[in-house]
């Protein structure tokens, strides 16, 4: 299948799922999609990534990650996931691939299990990663009733920046931060 991408001119791949750290064959896959030259991105939800997988592909400095929270704090986070132990290693898993030098972003999608009083959260936990000049991104804001519905945050930032320079995020309308 990968060189159908490479004929189809595919410039970079991207492995998503729930959880793409949970396919045993994970770095194989990462490792002949990198032997091809296509950059590699990583949605997940870095409750699976062992240390030894994030050394490997961290080597490479050619993957990203970007990293899903399902709510802000712990409780919400783990009211989703069925665990609130889940959020403490969301957290650890992703100041690693941070470390690595991998963490490209954070993304959250609040869900209806999200408390309006929970999104001053999101600036608590976030502010250490965009210190550290790591986007953070929420994807979306669905809920028409929630403080931050319909926000234009919500574009994510996709600049290459071997080939274009990086394009800042929009101006948050008013009543978004």
């Amino acid at each position: 299948m990968l060189p159908r991408l490479l004929r189809a001119r595919v410039e970079r791949v991207t492995l998503t799922s729930g959880e793409p750290f949970a396919h045993p064959d994970l770095l194989a896959i990462c490792d002949a999609v990198l032997a091809l030259g296509l950059p590699l991105g990583v949605c997940a939800n870095a409750t699976l990534a062992s240390d030894e997988q994030i050394a490997h592909l961290g080597k490479s400095g050619a993957v990203h990650v970007n990293v899903s929270f399902d709510g802000f704090p712990p409780g919400s986070h783990g009211k989703f996931r069925g665990s609130v132990s889940s959020f403490a290693t969301t957290l650890e898993t992703t100041r690693k691939f941070a470390a690595a030098g991998m963490l490209q972003g954070l993304l959250s999608t609040p869900s209806t299990l999200t408390e309006p009083g929970e999104f001053g959260a999101i600036r608590d936990v976030t502010e250490g990663f965009r210190s550290r000049g790591i986007d953070v991104v929420h994807i979306r804001f669905p809920n028409d009733d929630k403080p931050l519905a319909g926000c234009e945050l919500s574009r994510q930032r996709r600049a290459d920046p071997a080939r274009a320079p990086s394009v800042p995020l929009p101006r948050a309308p008013a009543g978004c931060r």
